[in-house]
This record gives structure tokens, C-alpha cells and sequence, in this order.
């Protein structure tokens, strides 16, 4: 029913799609760990109240104010750049879910031709 370059495309997805509760997991902890991280090791990253009550008791070094005013379009630039990441990776999934859909029907179509040629239902029809 499936040609063979349809069944390699079924078995690679198959082995992403297990792998993934592992993979995901991971990037998520890691993930995690890493902003948990920022927030205590260093609170001028990633703690704004911190930031904010430096700023009102004028404590930054005036140094790293220039360099966080400077890295600031950078940053966002970043962000740009990772939601633009982001929706590729969505083309991409809903390619694959396309191509997913093309194989359900191809095999949907071919379970109807062999219950309409009354060689049975559903079954191994071998």
C-alpha cells in the first residue's frame, strides 16, 4: 500500500516522535535551570525588580549601565530573530503534517477499495 520512501518517512518520524519526551524534558530543565540561574548568580540579567531598585538607589556602576543600554537593541534583535526561528519551525511541522495527512489518506483510500471490492473489512486481507 505504501511505496518505500512513504515507510522510511513513517519510521524516521516515528523514532523523532519517541525520542522526544526525552529531548524535550532535557531543553526544558536545561532551560530552566538556566533562568533560575540568572536570577540568583546574576540579577542584572535577568531580575528586573532588582535592576529597578538599583537604579533608584543609583548603585549601578555607570559602566555596566552604558553596556546594558547598549546590548539592549542587540537583545531584541535576538528575540526577533528567535521568533522568526520559531515560525520556521512551524512551516516545517505543518509540512511534515501535511505529508502525514497525504499517507493517512492514501492508506484510508486503499482500506476503502478493498472493503468495496468485498475482500473484506479491515482485516489482513493477504
Amino acid at each position: 500500500m505504501l511505496t518505500e520512501k512513504e515507510q522510511e518517512f513513517l519510521a524516521r518520524r516515528a523514532k523523532f516522535v519517541k525520542a522526544w519526551p526525552v529531548v524535550g524534558g532535557t531543553l526544558v530543565c536545561l532551560l530552566m535551570g538556566l533562568g533560575i540561574g540568572l536570577f540568583l548568580i546574576r540579577p542584572l540579567l535577568a531580575n528586573p525588580f532588582f535592576v529597578l531598585s538599583e537604579l533608584k538607589s543609583q548603585s549601578i556602576v555607570a559602566s555596566n549601565l552604558s553596556l546594558m543600554a547598549g546590548l539592549l537593541p542587540v537583545v531584541v534583535l535576538m528575540c526577533l530573530v528567535l521568533t522568526l526561528i520559531i515560525l520556521i519551525f512551524a512551516f516545517v511541522a505543518f509540512a511534515t503534517e501535511k505529508r502525514h495527512m497525504a499517507v493517512i489518506q492514501r492508506l484510508v483510500d486503499a482500506l476503502g477499495d478493498v472493503r468495496s471490492d468485498g475482500t473484506g473489512e479491515g482485516g489482513d486481507t493477504q
